[in-house]
């Protein structure tokens, strides 16, 4: 796992590389999660849940047309699954799945469809511990 900064925020993201045969490698990239998510993950899950490797590779560049997002740009997409599940892994699957099927639906549900910022107030309170 890496550190990086990207536009004044600290994003964590992580890339594996596979070998095949002696010469032949390919790059795999998740998408990254930035701290702000990380934050709220901590806040929804206890650590040893799975939610954010789920997160990266599968409410991220996978999207449709989201595959250029960085990390930041990724927030509202990821928030919305997030603030869906309220730390329930259950409600997460589902908002992940709601995601995959059309990820505008979740920004709605979300209440975050009509307003491109409305994500970067919701914070929510600890639900565990």
């Amino acid at each position: 796992m890496s550190a990086t900064v990207s536009r004044g925020r600290q994003s964590v993201s992580s890339r594996s590389t596979l070998r095949i045969g002696a010469s032949t490698s390919y790059s795999c990239h998740r998408s990254h999660v930035s701290l702000e998510t990380e934050r709220r993950i901590a806040l929804l899950f206890p650590p040893d849940q799975r939610v954010r490797a789920i997160l990266s590779e599968e409410c991220g560049n996978n999207l449709p047309f989201l595959n250029d997002l960085d990390e930041v740009k990724l927030e509202r997409f990821q928030f919305a699954a997030l603030k869906l599940s309220a730390g329930d892994l259950d409600k997460f699957d589902q908002a992940i799945a709601l995601a995959k099927r059309d990820w505008r639906d979740l920004l709605m549900a979300a209440g975050f469809g009509e307003d491109v910022n409305a994500h970067a107030s919701w914070l929510p309170k600890q639900m565990w511990g």
